[in-house]
């Protein structure tokens, strides 16, 4: 994974779990938060994918 694609990685991950952390009422949405960890993932092995193939 390239440097800038670790950062973007980082930022995203922190901004995600600052997100959903508690809503409003305090309430849990931890759900959430995995699953848009889980498409940040993905998609960073798709971006490794194709820069290995490129």
């Amino acid at each position: 994974m390239l440097l800038e694609d670790q950062d973007f990685f980082v930022e995203s991950v922190e901004f995600v779990l600052d997100a959903v952390a508690q809503d409003q009422a305090g309430n849990s949405r931890a759900d959430i938060g995995i699953y848009l960890i889980s498409l940040l993932i993905a998609e960073q092995k798709i971006r490794s994918g194709s820069s290995i193939e490129s």
